[in-house]
């Protein structure tokens, strides 16, 4: 199947933490090889719509669509990167083992390796240039290491769409730079990356197509026509 005709389909998505409105009547749809920011101010509802696209927060009412099913039954077609901060980076884990974890949706956490799923691992590390770095303890990485590291692990998992909770924050300019033309090439390989995104000056260099939030969608389309000043100026006051 053509990467075109993966699509993603988000309809009258509406999300509540009991009393509190988190996400309300968002929609859109988006194919593989495009790449999306999520940009709205802190509570807005960023992180909860990609845990919502992913299934991990189920919706009040709305559902997600993979290619016309139910994203729920097809979630290993996905791969979800949370916040740095939800992260135990001092876990005692090799670079190289965290990578391997992104197989167990596919294989199970028992079943051995196979061929296959080692050179998918190794895939994976080259990707993100860091085959090199492969038996170092994860703790011992920079920023901008862990981040490429961790998205190694989502790539092992051999997903369709990646979701990136803030994958550029806390990173120095080099490394920010490098991950950025990394996203870009899983763009160009036909990947649909979902990532939320908080500096305006770069997002339309960066993303193909923008969706403004505060916890409704303010608009939605390509980045350079949606990051209006009146827009920015609804979503951020």
């Amino acid at each position: 199947m053509n990467h075109k005709e993966h699509i993603l389909t988000a309809k009258n998505i509406h999300v509540h933490y009991g009393d509190v409105c988190a996400l309300h009547n968002i929609s859109f749809e988006i194919s593989c090889g495009s790449s999306l920011a999520l940009i709205g101010a802190n509570g807005s509802g960023k992180s909860t719509l990609l845990k919502t696209i992913i299934g991990l927060t189920p919706p009040q009412q709305g559902n997600v669509l993979w290619c016309g099913k139910p994203v729920t039954e097809q979630r290993y077609e996905m791969a979800y990167l949370p916040q740095k901060e939800q992260i135990d980076w001092n876990f005692p884990l090799t670079v190289r083992g965290l990578v391997e974890m992104g197989r167990f949706s596919r294989i199970g956490s028992f079943k051995a390796f196979s061929k296959e799923d080692n050179l998918i691992v190794d895939r994976a590390l080259e990707e993100m240039q860091i085959s090199d770095l492969q038996k170092r303890h994860i703790s011992s990485l920079s920023g901008g290491q862990q981040q490429r590291a961790f998205i190694a692990r989502a790539l092992a998992q051999d997903p369709h769409v990646l979701l990136l909770d803030e994958p550029l924050n806390g990173l120095d300019r080099p490394s920010r730079e490098t991950l950025i033309s990394l996203i870009k090439n899983q763009v160009h390989n036909g990947k649909l990356v979902i990532a939320s995104h908080h500096d305006l000056h770069d997002a339309a260099s960066i993303f193909d197509f923008v969706l403004l939030l505060k916890r409704h969608m303010v608009d939605f389309g390509p980045a350079e026509q949606t990051l209006t000043p009146a827009n920015l100026t609804e979503v951020f006051t």
